[in-house]
């Protein structure tokens, strides 16, 4: 009889790549991939532990809990999170550190389901808003004139991660609303704005190519044009390699429905808020003693540094090379066939 910790792992396992699959990944394809490995590894030590280590002595007592006496509803839930720390929402096969996966512990062990398969589980379509970004000296009318490209219905395929492998053929996407503004009063490099994009659905990556492409704009590295011309499919058939802003500063803002009518716990609340509360203050704190730090330093230097960008978007080589001068990436059709053949 095969050991049960190792028939996990091979029901679990994923089809090994072939040479024409790494061949046609690009850097960054490539360097996702190393880092899905190595949390993967980890992810099988975790499983090997849970399966050799004795159940603990609250586990063995614990009742079992008869869900047939209890009433069932749907429910919609709204929730708040800050996924600084976490691999992105939704569960993974190589990583716990999901806010789905620790979702899915608490609504289990409130027994609020009985399991994810019998509960009826579904997402909700996104409503992706405020990708917030420092700057250096960046113009706003610029920026703008960029990203008022981005309204309506457009193919998405090159500012975004096309995932072919899983069947995503289709990127016609439609942006609503789009715009840049200023969200505090400061100058230069400390003055903090907010990318604000509405949309009913969006690709994987697809807000954060766009912030990429934004800031870029906003440096003067590329023309305001650059968004349309991307979105010119026919002429520009493949993506060109570019850097994604890191996923630190996207935020979720908010996903609307027909009703607002939610049933909220005051004492609940109060307790949320002043989590965020206590939260913005460690870190208002930390921001003053940084901000006074630079206010004495930034006078000892003859040139201006702006190094706030670097935090959200990786610096590019010192000398610049323009998005469609670049290396390009396969073309849709190229990514097809080639999945199609295996």
């Amino acid at each position: 009889m095969a050991d049960p910790v190792i028939e996990d792992i091979l029901v679990n396992k994923k089809k090994t790549l072939s040479i024409s699959d790494i061949s046609a990944m690009s850097k960054e394809e490539l360097i996702e991939k190393v880092a899905q490995l190595q949390a993967h590894n980890v992810q099988l030590r975790n499983i090997i532990a849970k399966k050799i280590a004795p159940p603990s002595d609250a586990a063995m007592n614990e009742r079992s809990f008869d869900f047939s006496k209890c009433h069932k509803m749907h429910v919609l839930l709204r929730i708040l999170y800050l996924g600084w720390n976490y691999q992105g929402f939704a569960c993974q096969e190589d990583s716990n550190e999901t806010i789905e996966f620790h979702l899915m512990k608490a609504f289990l062990k409130c027994k609020l389901i009985a399991s994810r398969d019998t509960s009826n589980y579904h997402r909700c379509g996104r409503t992706d808003k405020g990708v917030s970004s420092f700057g250096q000296v960046i113009s706003l009318t610029v920026m703008n004139n960029a990203v008022k490209d981005l309204i309506g219905t457009h193919d998405f395929r090159n500012i975004c991660k096309m995932d072919v492998g899983n069947g995503v053929t289709t990127f016609v996407r439609n942006i609503a609303d789009a715009k840049v503004s200023t969200i505090n009063d400061d100058k230069g490099g400390y003055q903090m704005c907010e990318l604000s994009i509405v949309g009913n659905a969006f690709l994987w990556h697809q807000v954060r190519c766009i912030a990429s492409l934004i800031l870029l704009v906003g440096q003067g590295l590329e023309d305001s044009s650059i968004v349309k011309d991307l979105l010119d499919v026919q002429k520009n058939p493949r993506k060109p390699q570019y850097v994604l802003a890191r996923p630190e500063s996207l935020n979720l803002f908010k996903c609307d429905y027909e009703f607002d009518d939610w049933n909220i716990d005051e004492e609940e609340m109060q307790q949320v808020i002043e989590t965020l509360q206590r939260l913005w203050t460690e870190n208002q704190v930390k921001s003053v003693h940084l901000r006074k730090m630079l206010s004495e330093l930034e006078p000892l230097v003859k040139c201006e540094v702006n190094g706030q960008i670097s935090s959200i978007l990786r610096r590019e080589s010192k000398n610049y090379k323009p998005l469609l001068t670049r290396h390009k990436c396969q073309s849709l059709e190229d990514r097809i066939e080639h999945y199609a053949k295996k």
